[in-house]
Protein backbone atom coordinates (compact mmCIF):
# COMPACT_ATOMS: atom_id res chain seq x y z
CA UNK A 1 0.00 0.00 0.00
CA UNK A 2 1.25 3.48 -0.63
CA UNK A 3 1.39 5.19 2.92
CA UNK A 4 2.83 7.97 3.58
CA UNK A 5 5.82 5.81 5.29
CA UNK A 6 6.01 2.93 3.20
CA UNK A 7 6.78 5.88 0.32
CA UNK A 8 9.27 7.83 2.76
CA UNK A 9 10.70 4.09 2.90
CA UNK A 10 11.16 3.75 -0.70
CA UNK A 11 13.58 7.27 -1.08
CA UNK A 12 10.35 9.38 -2.29
CA UNK A 13 10.79 12.47 -0.36
CA UNK A 14 6.92 13.06 1.51
CA UNK A 15 6.24 14.13 5.01
CA UNK A 16 4.75 10.63 6.62
CA UNK A 17 2.28 12.55 8.55
CA UNK A 18 -1.16 11.41 7.60
CA UNK A 19 -3.04 14.08 5.39
CA UNK A 20 -6.16 13.53 6.72
CA UNK A 21 -5.77 14.06 10.62
CA UNK A 22 -2.32 15.48 11.36
CA UNK A 23 -1.69 12.99 14.45
CA UNK A 24 0.54 10.54 13.08
CA UNK A 25 2.23 9.11 10.94
CA UNK A 26 0.19 7.46 7.70
CA UNK A 27 1.54 3.85 7.97
CA UNK A 28 -0.96 0.59 7.50
CA UNK A 29 -1.84 0.19 11.14
CA UNK A 30 -2.50 3.76 11.56
CA UNK A 31 -4.82 3.80 8.47
CA UNK A 32 -6.18 0.99 9.39
CA UNK A 33 -6.58 0.32 13.22
CA UNK A 34 -6.14 3.52 14.25
CA UNK A 35 -7.81 6.23 11.88
CA UNK A 36 -10.94 7.85 13.74
CA UNK A 37 -12.87 6.90 10.05
CA UNK A 38 -11.78 3.02 9.88
CA UNK A 39 -12.70 2.54 13.67
CA UNK A 40 -16.11 4.24 13.47
CA UNK A 41 -16.62 1.74 10.53
CA UNK A 42 -15.86 -0.60 12.63
CA UNK A 43 -17.46 0.18 15.94
CA UNK A 44 -20.88 1.40 13.62
CA UNK A 45 -20.64 -2.74 12.34
CA UNK A 46 -21.70 -5.80 13.56
CA UNK A 47 -17.67 -7.19 14.23
CA UNK A 48 -17.71 -5.94 17.70
CA UNK A 49 -13.86 -5.26 17.08
CA UNK A 50 -13.09 -3.76 20.65
CA UNK A 51 -10.38 -0.90 21.45
CA UNK A 52 -7.31 -0.12 19.54
CA UNK A 53 -4.97 -2.01 18.46
CA UNK A 54 -1.75 -2.49 20.74
CA UNK A 55 0.85 0.60 20.01
CA UNK A 56 3.85 -1.73 19.25
CA UNK A 57 1.80 -3.81 17.08
CA UNK A 58 2.56 -4.60 13.53
CA UNK A 59 -0.61 -4.26 10.89
CA UNK A 60 -0.37 -8.48 10.50
CA UNK A 61 -0.91 -8.76 14.02
CA UNK A 62 -3.81 -6.76 14.64
CA UNK A 63 -5.70 -8.54 11.26
CA UNK A 64 -5.06 -11.65 12.78
CA UNK A 65 -6.44 -11.03 16.13
CA UNK A 66 -9.30 -9.47 14.55
CA UNK A 67 -9.85 -12.79 12.04
CA UNK A 68 -9.50 -14.44 14.78
CA UNK A 69 -11.93 -12.45 17.18
CA UNK A 70 -14.96 -12.67 14.70
CA UNK A 71 -17.12 -15.53 13.93
CA UNK A 72 -16.51 -17.08 10.40
CA UNK A 73 -19.75 -16.02 9.42
CA UNK A 74 -18.48 -12.20 9.27
CA UNK A 75 -14.98 -12.72 7.94
CA UNK A 76 -16.46 -11.51 4.76
CA UNK A 77 -17.92 -8.20 6.52
CA UNK A 78 -14.39 -7.82 8.13
CA UNK A 79 -12.49 -8.29 4.56
CA UNK A 80 -15.05 -5.87 2.60
CA UNK A 81 -14.77 -3.33 5.31
CA UNK A 82 -10.71 -3.30 5.37
CA UNK A 83 -10.69 -3.21 1.23
CA UNK A 84 -13.26 -0.24 1.50
CA UNK A 85 -11.01 1.88 3.92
Amino acid sequence: LPTRLNLEKKGVAVDNICILCGSSSESMLHVFGYYLFARAVYFSSHLNLGPRPPVHSSTCNWVSLCVSSIPASQLALFLTLIHSI
